[in-house]
C-alpha cells in the first residue's frame, strides 16, 4: 500500500462515514503490506512513521465512531488478518454483513476478478458503500502470488455497475490508482449502456486516427 491509496481511503472515511452510526467495514485483501487502512477506521496510532502526518490531519477532521467495527480478511493469515477466508471466490461470509466494503491493492492480484467482484454485492446491506483502489498504471510487483491487471476507470464502472450491479457513485484516477465508489442500491439497478458497439466493434463509436 502506497500514501496516495492510504490518503483516498482517509478522504472517503472523513467524508463519506458517520462517527455516530453503527458501522460493520470489511477491508478484502487486508493482509498488511507497508501498512494497513486500519488506523483509519480504529482509534489507535498509525504504525507508519511517514503516515502520522496524514494520519493527524484525518484525526482534526473526524474521530473513528465507537460503533464502528473493522474486519480485515484475506486467503492467508498475516498482519491486519481477522478472518482467514476459506476459499479464494467463494468466502463463507453470511449475506448483508456489512456497512461498508472496502479492497485497495488487492484486485490486481487477483485472476479472475469478475467472479471476485461477484461475491461483493450480497454481503453489503442496502445502501451500503462499497470502495475500490486498483492501479491503473505502474510497475509489476508480485507481492508473492501474481499480478495480472491494471485496471482503467471504464474497466471499473463496468466491475462495479455492469459485473456487480451496484449504483456507481464516482469513478476517478489518483496518482498510480484508479478508484471505483459505488452503492448498493434496493431493486435491480439500470443495467449499464455504456458498452454499446453501434456497429464500430469494440472501439464503440470513437474510430482509430
Amino acid at each position: 500500500m502506497h500514501n496516495t491509496s492510504y490518503q483516498e481511503v482517509g478522504e472517503f472515511v472523513a467524508t463519506r462515514l458517520d462517527p455516530t452510526a453503527k458501522l460493520s467495514v470489511l477491508d478484502l485483501g487486508a493482509r498488511s503490506s507497508n501498512g494497513s487502512y486500519r488506523s483509519l477506521f480504529v482509534d489507535m496510532p498509525e504504525q507508519w512513521e511517514v503516515r502520522h502526518e496524514m494520519l493527524a490531519g484525518f484525526r482534526a477532521r473526524y474521530t473513528p465512531g465507537p460503533l464502528w467495527q473493522y474486519v480485515g480478511a484475506d486467503t492467508a493469515a498475516g498482519e491486519n488478518v481477522d478472518i482467514v477466508l476459506p476459499k479464494p471466490y467463494d468466502w463463507g461470509i453470511a449475506p448483508q454483513t456489512f456497512d461498508v466494503i472496502l479492497s485497495g491493492q488487492c484486485l490486481e492480484h487477483v485472476p479472475d476478478v469478475a467472479q471476485w467482484v461477484r461475491q461483493i454485492p450480497p454481503l453489503v446491506k442496502p445502501g451500503g458503500l462499497v470502495l475500490m483502489l486498483a492501479p491503473y498504471r505502474g510497475d509489476i510487483h508480485a507481492c508473492g502470488g501474481g499480478h495480472y491487471w491494471l485496471i482503467m476507470p471504464d474497466g471499473m464502472k463496468w466491475l462495479l455497475e455492469d459485473v456487480a450491479g451496484l449504483e456507481v457513485v464516482d469513478v476517478r484516477i489518483n496518482g498510480k490508482d484508479c478508484i471505483g465508489l459505488a452503492r448498493k442500491v434496493a431493486g435491480k439497478p439500470r443495467k449499464s449502456e455504456r458498452i454499446q458497439p453501434k456497429g464500430h466493434g469494440w472501439k464503440g463509436a470513437a474510430a482509430c486516427q
